[in-house]
């Protein structure tokens, strides 16, 4: 049962009859195509990650979100990363995230073992749902940490004609430039 309108801090413990309240400034959102639901990346070290919003028919008394913390240390994940950045969200639902840790990570919520939302479902539940993806350049030096010194935003555009400009001030170089479709 729920208890409309009372919800608790996430440092507080968690009461099955209350809401938690997310707090997660997006970076970027994206609509899901498989089903409508609204997906966000949000900043943060250790505990960046992404949310994903299902409004339902009277929001936001029916709205659910589930949030999904990046496994920067958590002992259960088979792959570690930080600081998502850019998202989009494929036709299937799954979450594609660009993170500073320089990896290219998928979160796919169909992949969770445990309950998906509820008072369980605290952000650290479902680290079975990310897959890492290393950039290919090498990593830091005296970086032993999984990923790269790469980094990449995704960003997602119409169909068109664009140019992008690299620069930094008071600075040269060259610069790569690789773009990609996701699926």
């Amino acid at each position: 049962m729920r208890a409309e309108g009372r919800f608790f801090e996430q440092q507080r413990h968690v009461l099955a009859f209350e809401d938690m309240r997310v707090r997660a400034g997006y970076y970027s959102v994206a609509i899901s195509p498989s089903d409508g639901a609204i997906w966000g990346s949000f900043l943060g070290y250790p505990n960046g990650g992404v949310v994903r919003l299902t409004p339902g028919k009277n929001p936001p008394e029916t709205a659910i979100a589930e949030i999904f913390y990046a496994p920067v240390d958590d002992p259960k994940a088979a792959a570690k990363g930080y600081g998502p950045r850019g998202m989009d969200v494929d036709r299937n639902g799954v979450a594609w995230v660009s993170l500073a840790s320089g990896q290219f990570a998928s979160f796919d919520r169909r992949k969770c073992k445990g309950p998906l939302n509820g008072p369980t479902a605290t952000g650290n539940h479902c680290p079975e749902g990310w897959t890492m993806h290393p950039f290919p350049g090498p990593q830091f030096r005296n970086v032993n940490a999984p990923g790269s010194a790469d980094a990449a935003i995704l960003i997602n555009l119409a169909p068109g004609a664009y140019t992008a400009q690299v620069g930094a001030a008071n600075a040269s170089g060259v610069a790569l430039l690789e773009i990609y479709e996701v699926p």
